[in-house]
């Protein structure tokens, strides 16, 4: 089974289901029994894509910001983006946000190299704390 995490819209938070998942809707949420009180919730579920930041955290698909250096033949790119899956590559891909500052909201630009840097989590894509989605 993958690992994964979820938003709980209600609480503004990440949980991590320890309770029966009932079912899977058409839209991709999770329906579940929250905590034996017998109440339905939805969550939408977040994958753990198989690697940590620097600081031993896990990285999922859709929602950690991260920030990394990228270095070049003659310059040093500071780097903050997201992993998402692409069903048509196969495989997860990086979306950058932000290159040296300079905004660059919905272009894919796809580093090979990004998958073997070191990333730090600066955010979360839910939480938006530094309004970079």
């Amino acid at each position: 089974m993958n690992e994964f995490i979820v938003w709980d819209e209600k609480q503004k938070k990440f949980i991590q289901p320890s309770r029966e998942i009932v079912m899977t809707t058409k839209d991709g949420l999770l329906k579940g029994i929250n905590g034996g009180n017998g109440f339905v919730e939805q969550w939408k579920p977040f994958s753990y894509i198989g690697k940590t930041d620097i600081n031993n955290k896990k990285i999922y698909a859709d929602c950690s910001i991260l920030e990394f250096k990228m270095y070049g033949t003659k310059s040093v790119v500071s780097v903050k983006g997201y992993f998402y899956w692409s069903c048509e590559k196969l495989r997860y891909k990086f979306m950058s946000l932000v290159v040296d500052n300079y905004p660059r909201k919905e272009k894919n630009i796809e580093w090979n190299r990004a998958i073997g840097q070191r990333f730090k989590i600066i955010d979360t894509i839910q939480e938006n704390k530094l309004g970079l989605i």
